[in-house]
């Protein structure tokens, strides 16, 4: 049985982009990392290659200059975008977060932004920034029974790693545990859910499906 406290659709579809952003701004943040390395010590076009799994075509000369591109770049896959989305969902239903939830959501873009006023962010410091992301999950994860709020902002984390992993990884055989548990929350939050099958479609049919997802529990479950 789904549960049972209203959301307006505005609300809703905002919590569910709150936790998209959420998690496409710690994933994103924790592959630029590994990309920067790489850019580094291996492959100088590693980090061009991982933005263009994204529709992004970056162009950078150097490792640093590249974390620049990545954090702070004119395109849709730039972390400060990324986080200020996540903020304007925020914003939107702040009033059914906790401060510290806020804050966290809040306390990171206002923190990019910094950085990139006085152009001084490296490696260590956008890995400090993403670990306050964990802090904002950690937050949901910790109660015993969950908001319908917070199951909100669960499922669009669900659908962003799944959707990330298909961008990123392409491998849909590794999407049954994500897969199982956009299916819980999905169930829990409609009695209309269909569940999500990966390994029964292809990767193409699979983007397509899991695009009409939050449409589906929105129309539903709000």
């Amino acid at each position: 049985m789904a549960a049972s406290l209203y959301l307006s659709p505005r609300m809703a579809d905002a919590l569910l982009w709150l936790g998209r952003y959420q998690q496409r701004l710690e994933t994103l943040g924790k592959e630029t990392l590994v990309q920067f390395d790489m850019v580094i010590d291996r492959d100088l076009h590693s980090g061009r290659q991982l933005f263009e799994k994204l529709g992004v075509s970056l162009t950078y000369s150097c490792a640093t200059d590249f974390l620049k591109q990545a954090c702070y770049g004119e395109h849709s896959a730039s972390l400060y975008w990324v986080s200020a989305q996540a903020r304007e969902n925020a914003i939107t239903v702040r009033d059914l977060l906790s401060d510290s939830l806020f804050g966290s959501v809040n306390g990171v873009h206002v923190a990019l932004k910094q950085h990139q006023t006085d152009n001084n962010l490296d490696a260590y410091e956008l890995e400090q920034l993403l670990s306050e992301i964990e802090y904002f999950w950690g937050r949901l994860s910790t109660r015993l029974v969950k908001s319908r709020a917070a199951q909100f902002i669960l499922l669009g984390q669900a659908i962003e790693m799944i959707d990330l992993k298909l961008r990123l990884y392409g491998e849909v055989d590794t999407l049954l545990e994500d897969a199982k548990q956009l299916n819980l929350l999905g169930s829990q939050l409609s009695d209309h859910w269909r569940a999500f099958q990966p390994l029964n479609h292809s990767l193409a049919q699979n983007m397509q499906t899991l695009a009409g997802v939050s449409a589906q529990v929105i129309r539903y479950a709000s």
